[in-house]
């Protein structure tokens, strides 16, 4: 690649300085003639979209992992005593695992589509 092969380019560019030319070879121009086009977000929608997949996303999960006694009363195991046994004692499995099982039940399907996003969203569609 010296100054004189059939791969490099000269070209005068201003912002080089008056006049001095700018050697480039033949793959850096055509990366150089690629027009990126780049809409402005005026309204913002990127935004909006981005705050709304954080709320469809989040506040479901908020919703019950704060709920913790209303869950724990709802999986209580009915035939059992309170007066007679422990809190600890009359557990039942899900009161134990629930929020184990919510937690796999929401961070499985976001991971997956995740990855898909990532897998194909990239790809050009024409």
């Amino acid at each position: 690649m010296g100054a004189g092969s059939q791969e490099d380019v000269a070209l005068n560019d201003d912002r080089n300085g008056a006049g001095s030319p700018q050697h480039l070879s033949s793959k850096e121009v055509e990366a150089s003639m690629i027009e990126t086009h780049v809409e402005p977000d005026a309204p913002k929608i990127i935004y909006y979209i981005f705050y709304l997949l954080g709320m469809g996303t989040l506040l479901p999960w908020n919703f019950f992992i704060t709920a913790d006694s209303y869950w724990n009363y709802k999986f209580r195991n009915a035939s059992v005593d309170i007066n007679n046994s422990t809190a600890e004692e009359s557990k039942t499995e899900l009161q134990y695992n629930f929020a184990a099982y919510l937690a796999v039940a929401s961070m499985l399907p976001n991971t997956t589509f995740l990855t898909l996003n990532a897998i194909f969203a990239h790809k050009p569609t024409g």
